[in-house]
């Protein structure tokens, strides 16, 4: 009879043990599936800033030329989807001409220059002219929404430009793009890109 308790007993340990060590064994295949969820998450994370942070490296200079010929309204774009939060600002430089490799234009011109961007990053804009390159030529800056409800700003530049149809002439213009770097840390900003279009409208210069 004591040898029947005992088996008896013993298997009720059998069967605890048992339980605990599936218990256990469950508990050890949920951790292993939350730090499997927590280190993809954190690969993730780490790779996006990682790409993110790799876009540095890229060079942004813009060589871009323009050629005014006769009166008109001419644009280009500037594309910042490779654009960083950065110490160090960044330089896109253009040239505007009033000739290219066929002819030179026949009349006396003048051109005002003007930038439109989207808003969808936090970017500070500065233009300078080779002739001065000191001196922020960006005036009037309006920021506005338009029928699709998407913003935009418009920058004017309140000098005006000549070219004379006597001799071959460039003008040289550096834009400056700062992103603060106050914002590398928000990575939704990775994600959007801006756009910068360059307006050249142009006219002949008649003499009164």
């Amino acid at each position: 009879m004591k040898r029947k308790i005992n088996i008896f007993f013993h298997n009720i340990r059998e069967i605890k043990r048992n339980k605990f060590l599936r218990y256990k064994i469950r508990l050890l295949l949920f951790l292993c599936v939350i730090v499997g969820i927590l280190t993809c998450g954190l690969y993730s994370l780490i790779r996006s800033y990682s790409l993110y942070e790799s876009k540095a490296k890229m060079s942004l200079d813009i060589q871009t030329a323009i050629y005014v010929i006769e009166e008109g309204t001419m644009s280009f774009n500037i594309d910042l989807k490779d654009i960083i939060p950065s110490s160090e600002p960044y330089e896109y430089t253009f040239s505007i001409s009033n000739f290219n490799d066929k002819q030179r234009t026949d009349v006396d011109l003048e051109y005002v220059l003007s930038l439109q961007t989207t808003t969808n990053l936090p970017l500070n804009y500065h233009l300078y002219d080779e002739a001065d390159p000191n001196t922020d030529i960006i005036g009037n800056t309006e920021v506005k929404q338009d029928e699709d409800n998407a913003w935009y700003k418009t920058m004017e530049v309140n000098d005006k430009y000549e070219f004379s149809y006597a001799e071959n002439q460039t003008h040289m213009f550096t834009l400056v793009v700062e992103f603060p770097e106050v914002y590398k840390s928000e990575l939704e900003y990775s994600k959007n890109i801006d756009n910068i279009q360059i307006i050249v409208d142009s006219k002949q210069i008649i003499e009164e």
